[in-house]
């Protein structure tokens, strides 16, 4: 193909790890997929930020449409402990504001199996269980965030003047950083760089 051609292609099929996983395990399975794998894997397109266009849109499109459908207990669980209503016409925020943050949760708090094992099991009272954990864990990071946000913009605020921000402190949890410097980087207008310190 010419180079437009291939450029298209490229762009059109940038996927999450969790959609190459699906599209490859779909090209070498004798039998059809289960709904389950496509609905891991339009959560992962959004969950991930993937631009939505070519592959990944339609990955997501159709994992929103059977979202009420998945058999999975832990996404059950989750729905239900983040409110939502089986049935209802689910939309992106629902999987980019109220599931992939705790799924998310877990690994950004430093206890990631917390996540594969809501996403494995097959025991409905563990998946409840698990996304109780979960649940306390994203709230940890909510308090978290909250309580290093000021501290991260009086640094950042030292810095005014410069076109991009580089800031560290060891009060900084690793697994909030990047969200302190995409809210900084928001609200400031600047790039900024947020990093923790860990033994000098």
């Amino acid at each position: 193909p010419n180079l437009t051609n291939a450029k298209s292609v490229a762009i059109t099929t940038l996927l999450s790890a969790a959609g190459i996983s699906y599209m490859v395990a779909r090209q070498l399975s004798d039998e059809s997929l289960y709904t389950d794998h496509l609905v891991l894997a339009g959560i992962a397109s959004l969950a991930d930020v993937i631009p939505q266009r070519g592959l990944a849109r339609a990955l997501s499109y159709h994992a929103l449409q059977l979202l009420s459908h998945v058999n999975l207990p832990g996404i059950a669980a989750l729905m239900a402990q983040a409110g939502l209503k089986q049935g209802k016409k689910y939309t992106s925020y629902d999987i980019g504001y109220l599931i992939a943050p705790r799924i998310n949760a877990a690994g950004r708090m430093g206890d990631p199996l917390v996540a594969l094992r809501l996403l494995c099991t097959t025991n409905p009272a563990k998946a409840r269980e698990y996304a109780q954990s979960l649940e306390l864990l994203n709230r940890k990071r909510q308090d978290l965030l909250k309580e290093m946000l000021p501290i991260a913009y009086d640094l950042a605020q030292e810095q005014k003047g410069k076109r991009f921000r580089c800031i560290t402190s060891p009060l900084f949890n690793e697994g909030i950083i990047g969200l302190l410097a995409g809210r900084l980087t928001r609200e400031l207008q600047v790039p900024v760089l947020v990093g923790t310190e860990h033994n000098g």
